[in-house]
């Protein structure tokens, strides 16, 4: 049987050997032309290039004192147009270079694959891939004898464990799972709570405004009835006069 101190260490050596793992599978990728990175910088240039010239534009007629009021609105307008059409065609643009990009990718990876660099790079990976599995099988082999159930085999939950007997708070990994779920369902209360007084603070606004627009409603409500007032009493004023 392993104990507390050594389950964290099987654990963060099986972390590690993940992390390893992801990284070996993500390199047998052939490297090719960052699109994404092409069409950002692309759509930076273009956004300044198209809304400071039609920016420009816009502004040139409004330093001609001797323009027209009519004629500065109307370019306005067009330019506003006009940049807007601009940008459209811009990001049609954008679409179909990122379409050819894809395809320049597709074609440098097929040739890449077929170099006997990148067989034997694939080759190396492989074989790094093996290895890493069978350790990875040995620390799982080592979990099992672990004192630490399966449900409580995680770096979080034994980190806090493992304080817990060294404060002096728990004497057994029993006594220390016990303060484990303890924590985890106060923190689950605490959540709650905060849930619900997130609804309840909205349900609160959502009041509040139902509230502000009755009392406005009510308020137009008794306006009109004192414009009806008042426009019955002139009448009658009128009636009285004839």
């Amino acid at each position: 049987m392993i104990g507390l101190e050594e389950t964290y260490n099987v654990l963060v050596e099986k972390n590690k050997i993940e992390n390893k793992y992801h990284q070996l599978i993500a390199s047998e990728k052939p490297k090719g032309i960052n699109i994404i990175a092409v069409l950002i910088v692309l759509l930076a240039i273009g956004c300044i290039a198209i809304m400071g010239f039609w920016i420009m534009e816009i502004i040139r007629p409004y330093t001609n004192y001797g323009t027209s009021i009519f004629i500065k609105v109307g370019n306005t307008i067009l330019g506003i147009i006009l940049m807007v059409i601009t940008a459209v065609v811009y990001a049609a643009i954008l679409l179909i270079v990122g379409v050819i990009l894809k395809v320049i990718n597709i074609i440098i990876f097929f040739f890449i694959r077929k170099t006997d660099s990148h067989k034997q790079k694939v080759a190396s990976i492989n074989k790094e891939k093996v290895a890493l599995e069978l350790e990875y099988r040995r620390l799982n082999t080592l979990l099992y004898d672990s004192i630490v159930p399966d449900d409580y085999k995680s770096l979080e939950a034994i980190e806090f464990m493992g304080k817990c007997i060294n404060q002096g708070r728990a004497n057994t990994i029993g006594d220390a799972i016990n303060l484990y779920v303890s924590e985890c369902q106060h923190n689950q209360n605490l959540e709650i709570m905060r849930e619900n007084q997130r609804i309840n603070e909205q349900r609160q606004r959502i009041h509040e405004k139902e509230i502000n627009t009755l009392k406005k409603e009510v308020a137009k409500a008794n306006r009109a009835a004192r414009e009806a007032k008042s426009t019955a009493s002139l009448v009658q004023i009128r009636s009285f006069f004839k």
